[in-house]
């Protein structure tokens, strides 16, 4: 089901995926109209961590023999020339993800691997790094005190990591002001098919509920939850929320849930 676009969407943007203007409603008007419906790839992302601004540079099909890239700011102040803004960190697809130590200020540890950004839909600011924790980060891990231990609990993992960490790339490579502890201590990031499944289950554990999750209707887009259906009481309509609020994941809930009686 095509929905309009909620304003609590999460928008994960990624270089060399597809990007769809109109997802991003905080985007300049002139902007989000000129890409809207438009096959649009993003080819390059830079992110001021300290104002969590993002500008992108977007190709799409002009003609059917010709491409056209744009710079395009995700928000109404963000830069259009990226190279004259000081502080702007410029992040590629894949680039390795390395962060700090708290005893060692030069020392540094893989992480893993960028997988993209996310921004908040009403406003096209950044709100997460997405980053894939590597595979073995127990190959350099003898003791339970060292630094790359914290991240062994979630190996393989996508994490949702904070764009004010971002202190530097260069060749490809991403460093954090962050610890291992830090890293390891963030939130999941799920895609929408896997919030849904976890609001199901978290539902289906409650025992009110369970007489009425067949009268529910759930569906995910951008992290927001849809709920629609019916209930016989409002109290379980309340308890239903709040248990939908505790699946990570979860950026915002559009209830058009019917109360018997109302």
């Amino acid at each position: 089901m095509d929905r309009q676009v909620s304003e609590y969407a999460r928008v994960l943007l990624q270089p060399g995926k597809l990007f769809r203007a109109e997802h991003v409603l905080g985007m300049p008007a002139p902007y989000r109209d000129r890409l809207s419906g438009v096959r649009a790839e993003i080819t390059r992302l830079w992110l001021w961590p300290q104002s969590a601004q993002v500008t992108a540079a977007v190709r799409f099909r002009k003609n059917l023999l010709s491409k056209k890239e744009d710079i395009t700011p995700l928000s109404a102040d963000a830069p259009l020339e990226p190279a004259k803004r000081e502080g702007c960190v410029e992040l590629r697809a894949k680039m390795q993800v390395f962060c700090t130590d708290e005893h060692h200020e030069k020392a540094r540890y893989r992480v893993g691997n960028l997988e993209g950004l996310t921004v908040a839909a009403r406003t096209g600011l950044a709100d997460g790094l997405v980053v894939r924790v590597r595979a073995h980060p127990e190959a350099e891990v003898e003791r339970p005190t060292d630094p790359l231990a914290p991240l062994v609990a979630v190996a393989g993992r996508r994490l949702v990591l904070s764009p004010a960490w971002a202190m530097a790339a260069g060749d490809g490579e991403l460093v954090l002001s962050a610890f291992p502890a830090q890293v390891a201590s963030s939130v999941e990031y799920l895609n929408d098919w896997q919030v849904r499944e976890r609001i199901w289950a978290i539902l289906n554990e409650n025992p009110a509920l369970q007489p009425y999750l067949s009268w529910l209707g759930i569906e995910v887009k951008d992290g927001v939850a849809y709920l629609s259906g019916r209930l016989p009481m409002a109290r379980l309509r309340n308890s239903a929320k709040q248990d939908i609020w505790h699946v990570p994941g979860v950026v915002g809930i559009e209830d058009t849930l019917r109360v018997e009686g109302d």
